[in-house]
Parts: C-alpha cells; sequence; structure tokens
C-alpha cells in the first residue's frame, strides 16, 4: 500500500506523542469519577477504557470504593457530574465479493474500496451516587454513522439515551456491594463489555454477542443483541470470596420498545481469583416473529462461558481472555414460494395442496404473491480469544483478537456458514484521556439470511472486508 496522507498524518500524532512522554508527567484523570475521588485514571484502567479489576469493583459497587459508602448527594459534591467523550475516525475499506451475483451492486469477483470520515461522536456521560446507597448512570450520545446500502455508503446523524438508569446498593447492609438492585436502561453484565473493550465497538464488536437472524428488525421492529444495553431490573452483587453474580428481567429488544408482553430473563456467574477469572452466562427469551399487534413469539437462547487471565512479563502486563458461547432460535421465517402440493416441512407445521383463496394457510397468513413463511430453526456457535499487552505501560498498548462464528441450519439452501475475523491494534495514549488508536482487521464471511452486527438481511453471502481504520479520542 503507498504512503497516503492519512498515513502521515498518523505519523506525525504518533511523532508529537513521543515528545509528550518527554514534556508531561502522567496528569491526574480528567473525567468525573477522577475528579471526583482524586484518584490517577490508572487507579481503574488497565487502558482507557477498559477497566482494571479495582475498576471492575469501583462500577459493580454503584461506583464508590469497596467497603465504602459515599452519601453526599450529588448537588452538595465539589464536581460537576459530568464527563464526556469525543472521537473521529477514519476508514480504508475494501470488500471484495466472492460469490456469483451482485451483492450489495458489487459485481461477482470485484470489489469496492470506501475512504471515508465516518463514526464521529459525542458522548456525554454522567454517574456516581445521589446519596447513601443510590447511585446512577447517564449515557447520550451524538453520532454519524456510516453503512453499505444497495451500493451506495449512507451516512445518517444519530441522537440516542444508551444507558439510564439507578441503582440501591447494599440491600443486605454493609459496604461491601454484595447485593445491589438496578432498574431502567443498562448494559447486562456480559463478560465482556464492547463499551470497555480496546477493540473499536463502532467497527469490530464482539461477533458471538451480536448474531441476529430474525434481521435485526424484521420480528415486530425490534432486534437483539447481547453487547447493547436492554430495558429492565436487575439484582447483582459481589461477595468478599470473589463470587459475582448478577440476575435480570429484560424486555429483550435492546432500546426498541418490547413488542410481546413476554420478558427474558439472563444470569452472569463468576469467581474472581485475586486478578484471574472464570465465567458463565446465560440467557433466555422470546422473540415476536411478526409485529406488536400481531404476536407470534419464538423461544431463542445464549449461552458461554469464559475466562480472563493476567500476567506480569516484566513492567509489562498482559491479558488474555476469551469467551465460548452457543446459540439457539426456536423459529425465524424465511420466505418460500409455495407451488400446488407444496409441503412445508412439519417444523413449520402447514400443507398445501393448492394456492389457498384468501391468502392463508391454517392461520399462518400467507404473504403476497403466493409467498408464505417457512419456520426454521436456528443454531450457531463461535468463539473468540484476544490478548492485550502493554508494551510501554499506560503509553503504548496493542491487542490482537481472532473470532470465528459456526452457523448451522441457517437456511433451506445452506447447511453451515463460516465467519471469521483477525483484528490488531495499537493505542497511544497522549495523556489518560487523550489517545489514538490504528486498527486493522479482515474478515472472511460465508453467510446466509442473517443479521450480524449491523449487517441486517444481506442474503447469501461470501465476501471478504478488509479495513484500516485511525481514531483520535479527546475524554472531557
Amino acid at each position: 500500500m503507498n504512503t497516503t496522507w492519512y498515513q502521515k498524518l498518523f505519523i506525525v500524532i504518533l511523532t508529537t506523542g513521543f515528545l509528550n512522554v518527554l514534556y508531561v508527567s502522567e496528569a491526574l484523570g480528567i473525567p468525573h469519577f477522577a475528579r471526583k475521588y482524586n484518584k490517577r485514571c490508572s487507579v481503574c484502567h488497565a487502558a482507557v477504557p477498559k477497566l482494571n479489576s479495582l475498576g471492575e469493583r469501583f462500577r459493580l459497587n454503584g461506583y464508590q470504593f469497596p467497603g465504602t459508602i459515599y452519601s453526599t448527594p450529588v448537588w452538595y459534591q465539589d464536581t460537576p457530574p459530568i464527563s464526556g467523550m469525543i472521537h473521529g475516525m477514519y476508514m480504508d475499506m475494501t470488500m471484495e465479493n466472492n460469490t456469483a451475483m451482485p451483492m450489495q451492486e458489487i459485481a461477482p469477483g470485484d470489489e469496492v474500496t470506501i475512504k471515508d470520515f465516518e463514526g464521529q461522536s459525542l458522548e456525554l456521560f454522567a454517574g456516581g451516587t445521589l446519596g447513601e446507597h443510590l447511585s446512577y448512570f447517564a449515557f447520550i450520545e451524538f453520532e454519524q454513522e456510516g453503512e453499505l446500502e444497495d451500493g451506495n455508503w449512507q451516512t445518517e446523524s444519530e441522537f440516542s439515551f444508551k444507558q439510564l438508569f439507578g441503582m440501591y446498593n447494599n440491600l443486605l447492609g454493609g459496604n461491601t456491594g454484595s447485593m445491589n438492585f438496578k432498574a431502567g436502561l443498562f448494559e447486562m453484565e456480559i463478560p465482556f463489555s464492547s463499551l470497555r473493550a480496546l477493540g473499536s465497538a463502532h467497527s469490530t464488536p464482539y461477533l458471538v454477542y451480536s448474531v441476529d437472524p430474525l434481521g435485526g428488525g424484521g420480528h415486530g421492529g425490534s432486534s437483539f443483541r447481547l453487547d447493547q444495553p436492554q430495558t429492565g431490573i436487575a439484582l447483582s452483587g459481589i461477595l468478599a470470596s470473589g463470587f459475582q453474580y448478577e440476575l435480570g428481567l429484560v424486555n429483550g429488544t435492546n432500546t426498541n420498545f418490547d413488542t410481546n408482553d413476554e420478558k427474558d430473563v439472563y444470569i452472569r456467574l463468576a469467581q474472581h481469583f485475586g486478578d484471574q477469572r472464570l465465567g458463565v452466562f446465560y440467557y433466555r427469551g422470546k422473540a415476536n416473529l411478526e409485529s406488536t399487534v400481531h404476536e407470534s413469539n419464538t423461544d431463542f437462547s445464549r449461552a458461554g462461558v469464559d475466562f480472563s487471565l493476567n500476567m506480569l512479563l516484566g513492567e509489562r502486563h498482559l491479558n488474555l481472555y476469551g469467551q465460548y458461547m452457543w446459540g439457539k432460535n426456536d423459529d425465524f421465517t424465511v420466505s418460500a414460494a409455495i407451488h400446488d402440493e407444496a409441503v412445508i416441512d412439519d417444523h413449520g407445521g402447514a400443507e398445501a395442496d393448492d394456492h389457498d383463496d384468501a391468502g392463508g394457510m391454517d392461520g399462518m397468513g400467507a404473504a403476497e404473491d403466493d409467498h408464505l413463511p417457512v419456520f426454521q430453526k436456528f443454531d450457531y456457535s463461535g468463539y473468540f480469544i484476544e490478548a492485550d499487552l502493554s508494551i510501554i505501560p499506560h503509553k503504548l498498548i496493542t491487542m490482537y483478537r481472532y473470532e470465528r462464528l459456526n452457523i448451522d441450519k441457517q437456511s433451506p439452501l445452506l447447511t453451515k456458514d463460516v465467519v471469521s475475523r483477525h483484528v490488531l491494534q495499537a493505542r497511544w495514549y497522549f495523556s489518560p484521556n487523550f489517545y489514538t488508536v490504528l486498527q486493522y482487521h479482515t474478515q472472511d464471511n460465508k453467510l446466509g439470511n442473517m443479521a450480524m452486527g449491523d449487517q441486517a438481511g444481506f442474503g447469501a453471502m461470501d465476501m471478504d472486508t478488509k479495513m484500516l481504520m485511525i481514531m483520535l479520542a479527546y475524554i472531557l
């Protein structure tokens, strides 16, 4: 690849960063929690935004340090309870169509390259204590997003509440955070948060959390992703022995309104051994295949095991972690033409000898143009493994991640599909609250009709993607 202007710009940024080391000592962290408790960012962060073990306990304890109860109401506190982040991204992405048909208007065997400033956003967050045993968190985002649609790069601006919830801490008394109650719009206690990961949540969210065979909006306007916040209630805590838990009851439609009367349940259990951790996660819910008015619920579940190992290599810190997950949907629909004497399999529960004059069959409701929904099971398994290494502690951080999905019974035409991805990243911190990210990833898709992350309903697909991303972020 020839050196381009943005690669030269990145070299200038890195040079500035090294000069920064010579003249700027490690400063106190800028965000609200660092100001409020007069602590350095490194007390709770391995590398912003990733938390270390103390930072995780601080978060689980209602944004208070373990063993303390902070009782001063927010209106009497010395520092304003608001922080923010500004970040912008430049990407150079190439997509190659390996199929025998046009995909996203890319001809068979051709490729398209997109170079664009994308993912510019302003994030505002507030959190902390409202008084004794009461805490809260709010996260608002103004974002410019882009996606490939019908061969064109579409850009949209979006304002949204990402999280908004309150907590009542220490239900069992004491100050250990052994049982807390929260309600509102919150991120479930999944093993690895995309919001606090080193890999960009904008371009490479964890694949195992983002699979939705129902089309990411096709079932009553709802969607489902494990790594996105849910509206509901939860009991959580971490005991002195290092045992962590969370039990939750949620809508199951992320930030969208619920489209059925059912609620989903999940459980997170983990055991901490100092800085090491082993855990399990289970989620079970019902998705609506139709709409708010016409409910047609189907069961689905997600289950996983995870680990996190921390090691010191001299002065360098290595965090090796990963997760294996299984997912299952009892039913999802694909449109299939119904001909004379066509037979829907026994799972669809219907059989046709001729076209139905009313356009329906045994209450299933045939679609227009003699199409009926075919109901089919969906199963997948997948994993990722990641290594984060601090080359220069609190200055230069690197990461590598490998991900793989195996998708079974994906469509009537395909029996097994595979997605694999490699992610390589380097981060340079000019200061604890100002950093730049250089990330390169490759992804190989061999997919059927499914949604994965922000890619929804793109049909049978065999496409290779390569992407170089440069991001600057400043925390206010």
